[in-house]
């Protein structure tokens, strides 16, 4: 066998690679928000900020100011960073793509490349680790048939010698890169729209941002310039992006600044819609088919989350009112796939208004256990050797559900009238609308629950015995008053110490009570919780 070190080496192609990245995603705004993705893996989630705006000055100078109101379609997307963001020939490097950990999506990985790619022909992007500065411009002019070009730079400043940082980098550092490359002078002369220095002047002022009023107070920044969006306006853009937000995350912890052009978003998209809204807990198993055998559960099930409820809004916009079916994975619950119409996918009744009414399931794999594709657009069970298994047993569950769901309120509730159920439905808008601020984000919602639901597995089918079933009472989704209740006080200090709670598992491993850390072998009743949270008030614990 030929050593590896003779053989010559791996010629990639860089204008087909480039060509790749820019067909990677469904949407122009999956794009964007694959990029968002990396904010949330890297910032702190104590005092997380994230600010997505238009690629626009305030201080431009009186040569430039025309020019940058009539041509500037660009955006910048700035965040705060938990630990030192790593060089930026590391963040520049394909087919280096190390996730930290499941639960995560992965930080400026080979999505990078990808969502600038998708957006844009030329993106720049920028960190600052304390004084140490980094630049990394990603062209499609750049790019050769013989290579793949994605040059980085990195540049100390030091206060004590150099006082005026503007000055520092558009003398010094960025006009010598400039000036190193005819290809790299091209790209900055397109950013200035013909004019060279003009590029230079925007790139710095891009790079001024990291140091920038309240951003000077954070140790690590990073920051991705789009120039030129190729689909659309970038005020249009951000529209979309400020709208699919919220639907698009679950967990966003509440503490977690996001702004869309200084406006705020709050992560509490299906509170704000679904009525009845209620939960359910399950164990899913990956390696065999649903039996007898399995019926109690084993360590490798995975366990995730079903939120059920009726979308009260979007019956009263006119929309659709199939049922539809999300499925979010992740720590900071991302949106990988949805069906307007998963009647089909989940084998129940599609013969006239069946399973209607604006019914929405939610899928919740906040562990991450489920295998995602490179673009986290769908799901790779293929990947696993009993994929297949998993994901006939995942639906089998989610239909499961749902049956017992639509049935408690159309038949105890509506009588088995459709038409009253539609009416119930709309009655009930008035429960969830209102000011978005006053709703929580889904996992902390006081919802309703079921009792005494016997679930069984049989003939790899999933049997539900509702004759002892009963409904405790819904609460509002918005918060009652600016007191925050004891329950929540323990559920955040069980997702804090990672605790887990248990009412009880039955023989096919559905819960009643709610698992925060999705830990299905902990063993704590509620009132151990309760106890622990007196002894922790009492400075004990």
């Amino acid at each position: 066998m030929d050593n590896i070190e003779n053989n010559p080496a791996l010629v990639i192609d860089g204008v087909q690679l480039w060509n790749s990245f820019a067909r990677s995603f469904q949407s122009p705004v999956r794009a964007c928000f694959d990029l968002i993705d990396n904010v949330f893996d890297a910032a702190p989630l104590s005092n997380g900020k994230l600010t997505i705006n238009v690629d626009e000055h305030e201080e431009e100078d009186s040569r430039n100011q025309e020019l940058q109101l009539e041509n500037t379609n660009g955006i910048y997307i700035l965040n705060n960073c938990q630990h030192p963001v790593k060089p930026m020939r590391e963040v520049l490097t394909c087919f280096n793509n190390v996730e930290r950990d499941n639960s995560q999506i992965g930080e400026y990985g080979i999505g990078l490349k990808q969502g600038c790619a998708s957006l844009s022909d030329i993106s720049f992007v920028m960190s600052r680790n304390e004084n140490v500065y980094s630049l990394g411009i990603l062209a499609r002019n750049l790019q050769t048939p013989t290579g793949v070009c994605l040059p980085s730079f990195e540049f100390q400043f030091d206060p004590t010698i150099d006082t005026d940082l503007h000055k520092f980098l558009m003398k010094n550092e960025i006009a010598d890169i400039v000036a190193s490359s005819n290809n790299i002078a091209a790209v900055v002369e397109e950013y200035g729209y013909g004019d060279v220095q003009t590029g230079i002047y925007r790139l710095v002022n891009n790079m001024m941002r990291l140091n920038d009023r309240e951003w000077s107070e954070e140790k690590y920044v990073f920051c991705i310039c789009l120039h030129d969006l190729k689909h659309s306006e970038n005020d249009a853009f951000l529209l979309s992006v400020k709208d699919e937000l919220p639907k698009h995350y679950l967990h966003v912890p509440h503490c977690f600044q996001v702004l869309v052009r200084s406006d705020p978003v709050h992560f509490n998209h299906w509170p704000s819609r679904l009525t009845r809204l209620t939960k359910f807990n399950v164990r899913i198993p990956k390696t065999a088919l649903l039996s007898s055998d399995n019926s109690n559960g084993t360590e490798d099930d995975h366990v995730l989350s079903l939120y059920l409820g009726f979308d009260a809004v979007r019956l009263a916009e006119g929309g659709h009112n199939t049922a539809s079916l999300y499925f979010y994975s992740r720590k900071f619950g991302r949106l990988v796939k949805s069906l307007p119409d998963s009647r089909g996918t989940l084998c129940l009744s599609a013969g006239g208004t069946q399973y209607c009414q604006a019914l929405t399931i939610i899928v919740d794999d906040k562990c991450g256990a489920l295998p995602l594709s490179p673009t986290k657009q769908d799901f790779a069970f293929w990947e696993h050797e009993n994929g297949q298994v998993w994901e006939q047993n995942l639906l089998k569950w989610v239909s499961a559900v749902t049956k017992v769901y639509y049935n408690y309120y159309l038949g105890k509730v509506c009588n088995g009238i459709k038409r009253n159920l539609l009416e119930f439905v709309n009655n009930n808008l008035a429960t969830v609308i209102g000011d978005e601020s006053e709703h929580k984000r889904i996992d902390k919602v006081e919802m309703s629950t079921f009792e005494g639901i016997s679930w069984e597995y049989e003939n790899n089918l999933i049997q539900a015995d509702t004759t002892a079933m009963k409904e405790c009472p819904t609460l509002l989704h918005r918060a009652c008053s600016s007191i925050q209740p004891v329950e929540e006080i323990i559920f955040e200090m069980i997702e804090e110490e990672g605790l887990a709670a248990f009412n009880g598992t039955n023989s096919a491993g559905i819960t009643s009570y709610e698992c925060l850390n999705e830990n299905p072998h902990a063993d704590f009743t509620g009132m151990d919780i309760i106890n622990r949270y007196i002894l922790k008030m009492m400075g004990e614990f």
